[in-house]
């Protein structure tokens, strides 16, 4: 897969990531911002749903519920420019791991916990737990 680059399909990209993001309140970010996060994400598609979702969570914890150019500018990456492999016979722990729900959390913060812990994009927990939810309500008919 290709990197983003600094074009319209990346901030359409970032936009319609943060139109779907459970926050209250909408976050619209500056040019520069999306040029910050293009940088730090070196356009890796993994990264740019990390650190969406790793602002997100923060914006929550802080009670602002909205990303913003501060944060952003803010923020510093917890992941190297490649995503994670995970060869077989190099992984200590075997894949997919089911996390435990917490106490109140929403099914939107477990799948990202899902996500950062299986190294993998949120977007593909997501469509697995979806298309779950679609095989198990057509069971039920």
């Amino acid at each position: 897969m290709s990197r983003w680059a600094a074009n319209e399909q990346f901030e359409a990209l970032v936009v319609s990531i943060l139109r779907n993001t459970p926050l209250r309140q909408p976050s619209v970010l500056s040019a520069k911002s999306l040029r910050r996060m293009l940088q730090i994400t070196e356009g890796i598609t993994a990264n740019i749903f990390h650190i969406i979702n790793t602002l997100a969570i923060e914006a929550i914890e802080i009670g602002h519920e909205q990303i913003t150019d501060e944060a952003i500018e803010k923020w510093e990456p917890e992941f190297d420019a490649e995503p994670p492999s995970h060869d077989a016979g190099t992984s200590s722990r075997q894949l997919p791991v089911t996390l435990a729900l917490h106490t109140d959390e929403l099914l939107s913060s477990w799948i990202s916990r899902h996500a950062d812990f299986n190294a993998v994009p949120p977007v593909l927990c997501f469509g697995i737990v979806f298309s779950i939810h679609r095989l198990h309500k057509q069971l039920t008919i």
